[in-house]
């Protein structure tokens, strides 16, 4: 999986929003996902399930990543892991500010979203979602499961809905029922 680490602020803008059910546990109701510095998984291989996507904009840190990534995917560069990046200009000594990274908005009618392809090191393709027009919002990926791994971008410990525990709980069970 490719990851963008904080995808989601910093620990104080932690906040709650509507996220996929688990797969079979879906009750009509969403669930609220509770994301506290939360990453977003932004590419998932070939041999991992994605579980869940979200649509959400990243935190100034984590767009200023995303533009050097990109930059660096259209440069055909391989990129296994990235460094921080600064995410502050700094204009004088006393003078610093933040970097703002929206994507203008087209003039069509149609919002688009751009992607770009990497090759990782085993040859499969890593597909980085785009930022939309007019906004940096990208669909991203909450969860997903390879085996007997599953993993979120929120904190279902951290509400009174137990469907994804219920999830993880069934996952154990068959595995346990596997190896039996």
């Amino acid at each position: 999986i490719l990851v963008c680490r904080n995808y989601f602020g910093s620990q104080v803008s932690s906040f709650e929003m509507a996220t996929p059910n688990p797969p079979g546990l879906d009750d009509g109701q969403p669930y609220p996902g509770v994301y506290i510095r939360a990453p977003a998984i932004l590419s998932a291989g070939p041999d991992v399930t994605v579980l869940g996507r979200v649509v959400a904009t990243p935190c100034r840190q984590a767009a200023v990543v995303l533009e050097d990534l990109e930059r660096r995917i259209e440069n055909g560069e391989k990129v296994v892991q990235m460094k921080v990046v600064d995410a502050l200009e700094r204009k004088s000594s006393q003078e610093i500010e933040y970097r703002t990274i929206v994507k203008p908005a087209s003039d069509s009618q149609e919002e688009k979203k751009e992607v770009s392809t990497i090759e990782d090191a085993d040859g499969h393709n890593i597909v980085l979602p785009g930022a939309a027009d007019g906004s940096n919002a990208r669909e991203v990926i909450c969860s997903v499961q390879n085996g007997h791994i599953l993993c979120t971008a929120f904190h279902p410990e951290l509400t009174n809905d137990y469907r994804w525990h219920q999830y993880f709980a069934n996952m154990v069970k068959e595995s346990k029922a596997a190896t039996a």
